[in-house]
Parts: C-alpha cells; structure tokens; sequence
C-alpha cells in the first residue's frame, strides 16, 4: 500500500503505465534529463548531483569522466489520460468527469505534446557507478539513504495538470477545453514523469527497453 504522503501515492499506483517513475512535483526538464544523476528526497523533490553528459565537469569534480553518452533522437506524440487502475472517465454535459473505484487513485493529462528524451544504452551507466561508488558516498551521504538514481528516459510537456487521492472514491473533473480542474502548474517546461535506473532492475528489463 503506497505511503500516506501524495507524492508517494502517485508514483506507486501510476505504475501501471510503463513510462518509469511519476513525479508528484514536476520538474524542470533542463534540471532533470537523461546522463543526469541523483537522487529524491522524502518529498519526491529531484536533488541533481552530476550530468554525465559532461564528461569535463564531471573530471573536475573528481569523478571517472563518463565518454559513453548516446542520446536518442527525442519522440513527441499526444497523449490522452493517463489514469491509475480503477480510474474511469464519463462525458456528462460535455464535461468529462473521472471517478475511481479504488480508495486511491490519480489522473495525470498533458496538453499539447509529449517528448520522450532517452539514451541509447543503459550498461555503461551501472559500469560508472560501480567504479565511482565510494567517491560518490563520500561526498553525498544521502545517497546511502536515498540511492543513486541516473535518469535514462523522460518524458515532458509544456503544460501539465495532475490530481491524486486517498482513502475515498472520488473523482477530477476535465472540461471540453482539455484541461483537469485541480492543480494546473504554469511553469514553462515541465518533466511530468522519469525512469528509475538502479540495480533492482533485472536484466531482463533493461533489455526490453533498450529494444524500445
């Protein structure tokens, strides 16, 4: 059962969709990209250490420099609602309403397009890490904590509109215009969702998606 924080109720029961790890809190896709590394803290709030696109800045902060970034031509397309299990939506009147018939659940919409940045190859990422693991406890401590993350894939759009619940069947109303009433963020370029890169992940996963 996700945690009582929201942040925590919306990335467990929004893996249902395979775009990786939902942030409650968007983040700024120039702050949050693939080569990226970091991790979150109790809040969900992304706490950027490293970009391994660099591999420069990252020599200079003591670390192995990092020559294998491979960026993807990025994707964009539309997407319709992305809604946890149970969530289901009704026009009424013109307006479509969603309920759930779950105690918790959660509705995200992105308006206009939506980008997928990813990298070619995940392997070389876990060999980095390995190597530059006792340097990286050292200056960060809290990743002992929190754990490493190293984005591999986002997917972002420009305006974003999101609501999550807990404990009561309730529901988010969107009207014919295309936007979710509750918490609509203005802020001009949002990742609305990330993929966790980490060594609970089998090898069996990373090779479906690197085959995406």
């Amino acid at each position: 059962m996700p945690g009582n924080r929201l942040n925590d109720v919306y990335a467990e029961i929004l893996q249902n969709h395979p775009y990786g790890y939902a942030l409650y809190a968007p983040e700024s896709s120039l702050t949050l990209k693939p080569g990226t590394c970091g991790f979150l803290d109790q809040k969900g709030a992304w706490t950027p250490l490293l970009d391994l696109s660099n591999a420069a800045a990252v020599h200079a902060r003591g670390f192995t420099p990092f020559h294998d970034f491979s960026p993807a031509p990025p994707k964009s397309g539309l997407w319709g609602p992305k809604g946890s299990e149970g969530v289901t939506g009704v026009n009424v009147e013109a307006v479509l309403k969603f309920s759930s018939e779950k105690e918790s659940g959660v509705l995200l919409l992105a308006k206009g397009n939506v980008t997928r940045d990813f990298v070619h190859f995940r392997q070389p990422y876990k060999v980095w890490c390995k190597a530059n693991a006792e340097r990286i406890l050292d200056k960060w401590p809290d990743v002992e904590q929190r754990g490493l993350w190293v984005v591999t894939e986002t997917w972002h759009a420009t305006e974003v509109a999101l609501n999550a619940w807990q404990n009561s069947p309730t529901g988010a109303c969107m009207s014919d215009s295309g936007w979710v009433v509750p918490q609509k963020t203005d802020r001009p370029e949002l990742t609305v969702e990330m993929k966790e890169f980490g060594e609970d992940q089998d090898d069996e996963e990373d090779d479906e998606e690197d085959d995406e």
